[in-house]
C-alpha cells in the first residue's frame, strides 16, 4: 500500500505498494500508540472569576491569584464575588474554606446551590481582623447546622434532588461600601485560582465523505488553527494487515482512497500535525468513516 502527498494539495492513498517508512517513523516515535504525546498532570485546582455587580462594584484577583479583593457599593442590589466555574459536587470530607480580613453581618459568605432550591450559607463570625471559621446553615429555611458535613446531608434529606448547580463567595449588602480580602480559599480541599480559559485543542472539523463508489472514496475536511499537516491511519480489508493501519500524511485539505474493496467498511483515522508533519501535543483525533459500494 502506498501514502502519496501531492505537493500540497491533496493525498491519494493506493493499495498494492509499500507505504513511506519515514512516515511510520512520525507516528510511532517513542512508542505512541496514537502519535500523541503523552501530558503531565499538573496539581489540580478550581478555576474561579471574579465578578462586581452593581453600579461602583469591584472584584479582583491579586496578581499571584492567591487572594481577591471584594468591595460591593451601596447600589441596590449590588454585590463583588468569587463565582466558581463549573463546581463539582460538594464532597461531606471536606468543607470549603476562605480567610476574610475582616467580616461584617454574614458578608463575605459561601454560597452552595443546588438544584432542589435549597443553599448553603457558609458565615463568618463579624469581626475587623482576619476571621476563617465558618458557621454552615440550611437555607431557605435559616437552619443552623452543626457541621459542614451535616449541613450537606441535610441539603440531600428524603432524596430529593440534590445536583449542585452554582458555588461562590458573595460579599454583599452586609458589608457594602467595605473592601475586603479573601485568601485561602479551597472547595473540596482545592485551591480555588482565577480561572484561565483553556487554550482550544488542535481540532479537525467538518469531515465527511465526497464521493465513494465500490473501489475509490474521496473525503474532507477543514483544518483548525494551527493546523498545518494531517496524518492520516486507514482500518479495514486490505488496509490493516495483521491489525496494522496504513498510515499516510497530507498537508491539504482532500484524500482520494483508491483500490479499496468493494462493500467493505474502511475507517479513516485523522490526526492534526505541525508544519514539521508530527502530531500536535493534545490534539483531538478525528475519523470518517467509508462504506463502499457493491
Amino acid at each position: 500500500m502506498d501514502a502519496l502527498h501531492n505537493g500540497k494539495d491533496h493525498l491519494v492513498v493506493r493499495y498494492g505498494k509499500k507505504w513511506l517508512g519515514g512516515i511510520a517513523a512520525v507516528l510511532t516515535a517513542g512508542g505512541l500508540s496514537m502519535g500523541l504525546a503523552p501530558l503531565a498532570h499538573a496539581a489540580t485546582t478550581i478555576g474561579a472569576n471574579a465578578n462586581a455587580y452593581g453600579t461602583g462594584s469591584t472584584a479582583a484577583w491579586n496578581s499571584s491569584g492567591t487572594a481577591v479583593t471584594l468591595d460591593p457599593s451601596k447600589a441596590t442590589g449590588a454585590s463583588a464575588q468569587v463565582d466558581l466555574v463549573r463546581p463539582p459536587a460538594p464532597a461531606a470530607t471536606e468543607a470549603p474554606t476562605m480567610t476574610a480580613s475582616s467580616a461584617s453581618a454574614g458578608d463575605p459568605r459561601w454560597v452552595i446551590e443546588f438544584h432542589n432550591g435549597d443553599y448553603l450559607f457558609g458565615s463568618l463570625p463579624n469581626g475587623t481582623a482576619s476571621q476563617s471559621t465558618l458557621s454552615w446553615s440550611l437555607e431557605p429555611a435559616g437552619t443552623a447546622e452543626s457541621s459542614w458535613a451535616a449541613a450537606l446531608a441535610a441539603v440531600g434529606a428524603g432524596g430529593t434532588d440534590n445536583q449542585v448547580t452554582a458555588a461562590f463567595i458573595v460579599d454583599d449588602a452586609g458589608y457594602a461600601g467595605t473592601a475586603v480580602t479573601v485568601s485561602n480559599i479551597t472547595y473540596n480541599g482545592e485551591a480555588v485560582v482565577p480561572y484561565v480559559k483553556p487554550a482550544p485543542r488542535p481540532h479537525l472539523y467538518g469531515g465527511h465523505v465526497i464521493t465513494v463508489n465500490n473501489n475509490d472514496a474521496q473525503i474532507g475536511w477543514t483544518d483548525g488553527p494551527g493546523v498545518h499537516y494531517v496524518l492520516t491511519r486507514t482500518f479495514g480489508y486490505g488496509f490493516s494487515l495483521n491489525g496494522s493501519p496504513h498510515i499516510g500524511f497530507t498537508g491539504g485539505t482532500v484524500g482520494y482512497w483508491e483500490g479499496l474493496a468493494a462493500g467493505h467498511t474502511y475507517d479513516i483515522q485523522l490526526i492534526p500535525a505541525g508544519a514539521n508533519r508530527e502530531p500536535l501535543p493534545n490534539a483531538q483525533v478525528g475519523w470518517i468513516t467509508i462504506f463502499t459500494t457493491r
